[in-house]
């Protein structure tokens, strides 16, 4: 097994209109490493056409997989859907990772890179994965610092894999959390978020929050959440984002009085006209090398239908 990530992986089902965005940008950015999409025939031949590995969900079993789904079952509020795009997405979001955790023990991958399929991987993940092996880190957290993504080990995603079994046969750990959705939190469910923040405190691998681990680089956990940025509102009516620029090679914004550079842009619920004009400026990088530019994503075109759903935000807000 390679002492450096070998493998980028994304997991996904169905077909997201932003989802060719973000395979061809990783291809572009990342073109000397492997990349694995699991997912499923719908996404199959996007995958291929992007030059990414397909492995569908369910080609792939093992022990771990069949007994999580033994013990698995909905721990949620009333007001919780588990169910998305016709999948049971509060098994899925557990299941995928015993599904990774196979094939990188069939493929002898002992670190990787596994991000949410709607980031865009801007920058070559070579020289981060090299600063964090260095520092002994063996696995990174975002989503606010609680969920398993970016930098993984494969150490830690079987050891993670057992530790949620062994949730799922706790029924006083259940129970709790079933009475938290039912007084409290009603739209609420036992996630693999949530199994992954009781995991971080009992574990004895080394982690860390990956957003801001390497010095003046930023690895985005969303795009709608200021963290101290500058903020501008995306077109007129648009969503408020960070303010993020193109200089003709690198994304960048400022945080703090201080220019921080973007290594991945997570682009949840933003319109796929901020994928396009990322991508189009990392295909220009390519083509046109040298190039300098002075570009604002906030100056992006955006549709009819977005300034309205822009607006109408804008009015709840000002309701509130």
């Amino acid at each position: 097994m390679s002492d450096l990530p070998s493998a980028i992986i994304f997991t996904h089902y169905g077909q997201s209109d932003y989802l060719s965005r973000t395979l061809e940008c990783a291809t572009i950015t990342n073109p000397g490493i492997r990349r694995v999409l699991i997912g499923d025939d719908a996404n199959r031949d996007l995958a291929v056409s992007a030059g990414w590995d397909h492995v569908h969900l369910d080609a792939i079993t093992s022990d771990l997989r069949t007994r999580f789904n033994e013990v698995f079952r909905w721990v949620q509020g009333p007001k919780h859907n588990p169910v998305k795009n016709g999948k049971d997405w509060l098994r899925y979001v557990f299941e995928r990772w015993y599904v990774v955790a196979e094939y990188c023990r069939t493929e002898g991958i002992q670190q990787f890179w596994h991000f949410d399929s709607d980031v865009m991987l801007v920058e070559d993940l070579a020289f981060f994965g090299d600063v964090l092996r260095q520092k002994k880190i063996l696995f990174t957290r975002q989503c606010n610092d609680t969920c398993l993504n970016g930098f993984v080990s494969y150490t830690v995603i079987k050891n993670f894999c057992e530790y949620i079994i062994s949730l799922f046969n706790d029924p006083t750990l259940l129970q709790s959390q079933q009475l938290e959705f039912e007084t409290l939190h009603l739209d609420y469910a036992f996630t693999e978020m949530r199994a992954f923040a009781m995991y971080s405190k009992i574990t004895g691998y080394k982690g860390c929050h990956l957003e801001q681990a390497i010095d003046c680089w930023w690895f985005d956990d969303c795009i709608c959440q200021d963290d101290d940025f500058e903020m501008r509102r995306l077109g007129f009516l648009g969503t408020l984002v960070k303010r993020v620029h193109f200089d003709g090679s690198r994304f960048y914004g400022h945080r703090q009085g201080g220019r921080v550079d973007f290594a991945a842009i997570n682009c949840s619920w933003v319109p796929t006209e901020v994928f396009d004009w990322i991508l189009s400026r990392v295909r220009q990088r390519v083509l046109q090398p040298g190039l300098r530019a002075s570009e604002e994503l906030a100056q992006v075109h955006l549709r009819m239908l977005d300034e309205v759903k822009g607006l109408k935000a804008i009015a709840v807000s000002k309701l509130r």
